[in-house]
């Protein structure tokens, strides 16, 4: 009982101090490892074993794969392409940039490091065409913060690796998610933004700022330098290779992670990556508290205190058994705490609550994992939410009014659309 109580104890404190923000969330992924260990609530070996997991060496050689194909020129070639069609018309050139901003959320792993590469381009698009930044700046927002790394390339690629990292870890490996699992749930979100950004956002967007625009700060980028015409070839091939080989991986009997690391070797071998580099795009900070998670997850199953707070949880549904109603909950709940609190740590607090929730219902986790992630993510009408929606107002001279006026109505459609759909093709019961 006293492991118990130290435990639910430990996730407690997890929960407050990602609430707070005082602390990196990896930096207090970590400390919780080593209480659950100092506790003896997680055996150390246990505690060790977190960063050998498959999932973790997937998702961090993925990222070396996705910053290599990065350094192509493929974007570039695309929004000059996008540019000439566009020829002049705002309607045209506001979809290029829109289609723009998405591919990079499919390659950067921050909706505010996405809206800071693109929005200087757009802005410089409005001056030129006499347009308020006004009317460009929240679709621009809605799109980086909504659809990053939804695809199943790049770093969107290791999401269903995380999904059943957790399942593992919470002792629920009943139900596994598949490679493109994630990006079938997720496909009402993307039509539904980009129909509202492409074709219905200009209705809803004030034609003139309703604040004094400020010039945002953002971090002077080097001059790129340009691949070789040889290794420019292979970092295409490398990446669509690695990509058709996590989609095959079942005929092909290889391991995920041995796909993603022979990838990620051969960028760094090539010289597509020098070393520096390839440590930088791991992203050590997600993949921290990836792992840290994956330590409360193997504490909380092994002592029975996950048990208790899926009892907990599974009591609000009662007796009901439908799935819809379940959804609905890890969809709404993150939705409206994200609005006043970090989206990244509303998530990680409660894929862990919909795992535990299911396990003690005998339910199918996969739905509600997959809604508490568009759910929290769909948070782009407070600053509070994620730093993105800060840039976004600062850029676009909105109020927080406007924000409003402007996110109810593809918050509305993506949860009408988004619970019937996940729920119908991952049913719980």
């Amino acid at each position: 009982m006293f492991q118990i109580i130290v435990t639910l104890l430990i996730f407690l404190f997890t929960i407050v101090s990602f609430l707070m923000n005082k602390i990196p969330m990896s930096v207090t992924a970590m400390i919780s490892m080593l209480l659950l260990v100092i506790t003896r609530s997680l055996e150390p070996a246990k505690a060790l074993a977190v960063f050998s997991n498959s999932n973790i060496i997937l998702m961090g050689s993925m990222f070396i794969v996705a910053a290599g194909f990065g350094k192509t020129r493929m974007v570039e070639n695309i929004a000059g392409l996008l540019s000439k069609v566009g020829g002049g018309n705002y309607r045209k050139i506001m979809i290029g940039y829109i289609l723009i901003a998405f591919a990079l959320a499919q390659f950067i792993p921050s909706s505010s490091a996405v809206f800071g590469m693109v929005y200087p381009l757009a802005l410089a698009m409005t001056k030129e065409l006499k347009i308020s930044p006004s009317k460009v700046m929240f679709p621009l927002g809605l799109i980086c913060i909504t659809t990053v790394m939804n695809m199943p390339i790049g770093g969107g690629a290791t999401a269903y690796a995380q999904y059943n990292g957790l399942l593992e870890n919470y002792g629920y490996t009943t139900y596994q998610f598949s490679l493109l699992d994630p990006i079938i749930a997720r496909i009402p979100v993307i039509i539904i933004v980009f129909i509202y950004a492409m074709f219905f956002s200009y209705r809803f967007t004030p034609d003139t700022p309703s604040i004094v625009i400020k010039e945002l700060d953002r971090a002077s980028i080097s001059e790129k330098k340009y691949l070789d015409p040889i290794r420019e070839v292979l970092g295409y091939t490398i990446f669509i290779a690695v990509t058709l080989g996590l989609l095959f991986q079942s005929h092909t009997g290889l391991p995920s992670w041995v796909i993603t690391m022979v990838g990620a070797v051969i960028m760094v071998a090539s010289g597509i990556l020098n070393e520096r580099e390839a440590v930088l795009s791991m992203n050590i900070q997600m993949l921290l508290l990836v792992a840290g998670s994956f330590a409360l997850g193997s504490a909380l199953d092994a002592t029975g205190a996950g048990e208790i707070i899926g009892n907990s949880v599974a009591a609000l549904v009662g007796e009901s058994r439908n799935g819809y109603i379940l959804g609905g909950l890890f969809f709404i709940v993150p939705f409206l705490l994200t609005q006043a609190m970090s989206n990244l740590a509303i998530a990680n607090i409660f894929v862990p609550i919909a795992i535990l929730t299911a396990k003690s219902l005998g339910a199918n986790p996969m739905g509600p994992m997959i809604l508490v992630w568009i759910g929290a993510f769909a948070a782009y009408m407070t600053p509070l939410s994620t730093p993105t929606v800060a840039m976004v107002i600062t850029a676009g001279g909105y109020s927080i009014k406007d924000m409003l006026k402007m996110g109810w109505l593809p918050a509305i459609l993506i949860a009408v659309t988004v619970i019937p759909w996940v729920m119908t093709i991952f049913p719980a019961f």
